[in-house]
């Protein structure tokens, strides 16, 4: 029998910070407790990535 795979969702997150020389000091804690829960309601169904850096959330 052949059993047809269903990819999950893929889903970017990106924080919402200025971008500044030097450390950044700031923790992307709000997406990330986004995440959590959506890889609690959909399981496997979802992959979820977070970005800090909108450069490269912009070069995929």
């Amino acid at each position: 029998m052949i059993q047809n795979k269903v990819q999950p969702m893929i889903i970017y997150l990106g924080d919402l910070d200025h971008i500044r020389n030097g450390n950044r000091i700031t923790v992307p804690y709000s997406i990330a407790c986004i995440k959590v829960y959506l890889q609690h309601m959909f399981g496997s169904s979802v992959d979820v990535y977070l970005f800090k850096d909108p450069e490269k959330l912009m070069t995929i």
